[in-house]
């Protein structure tokens, strides 16, 4: 495998492929995630250079990491559940969580929502949505192209979530957003955003199976 000789990539090809999977999610919602891990599995595997910063996971430490995203996860539930979501389904309508009905009081259905929340969504989508797009990103575009990145990504993160109506888009948006300003200021680490993510998602598939 070490013999192998890669393509060597430009940096305008690094600069499509790196933005590449943001359209297949937003033009796709759902769905579109699979091609969008598709394009990053298969960058990733033929052009090494991206590896490092795409993958790069510990942030001081591995328990501070944890720590921060646990953290940064109870400020989000506390505003976005008090204060945001109340606010965007004023103005939207409700968030439509149709598509989860059947993870109340369904331990069965609760456990394999929980593991699709955890391993899906607080892994995969954090190594394409921050890592790929953000942390490969600044090597490609510069420092500068940091908040940038983590907005175009909040905004392809938020569209992914459609099904769930305008509020749903703008309120996932959001928290893609938070989670991508905390990816950026904790040195382009994944850990605590995995973290963060997937505690988010513990606490509202938990709600939902709790019927609140």
């Amino acid at each position: 495998m070490d013999g192998l000789k890669y393509p060597a990539i430009s940096s305008t090809q690094g600069k499509f492929l790196c933005l590449a999977p943001l359209i297949p999610a937003a033009l796709l919602p759902g769905v579109g995630v699979l091609i969008s891990l598709a394009i990053v599995v298969v960058t990733l595997v033929v052009h090494r250079e991206a590896l490092p910063v795409t993958l790069a996971l510990r942030y001081r430490s591995i328990f501070f990491s944890i720590l921060l995203g646990l953290g940064v996860a109870a400020l989000l539930a506390v505003a976005m559940g008090t204060a945001v979501d109340p606010l965007l389904e004023r103005i939207f309508g409700p968030i439509k969580l149709d598509d989860f009905a059947a993870v109340e009081d369904n331990l069965g259905n609760y456990l394999l929502m929980l593991a699709i929340g955890l391993l899906f969504g607080g892994i995969v989508e954090e190594l394409i949505f921050r890592g790929f797009v953000i942390g490969w990103g600044v090597k490609l575009f510069g420092s500068r192209a940091a908040i940038p990145l983590a907005m175009l990504s909040a905004a392809a993160f938020g569209i992914t979530h459609l099904y769930q109506g305008w509020a749903g888009v703008f309120s996932t948006g959001i928290i893609g957003l938070s989670f991508g300003l905390l990816y950026v200021f904790s040195g382009r680490k994944l850990l605590p955003v995995i973290v963060a993510h997937m505690a988010t998602n513990f606490y509202g598939i938990t709600m939902l199976y709790l019927g609140h």
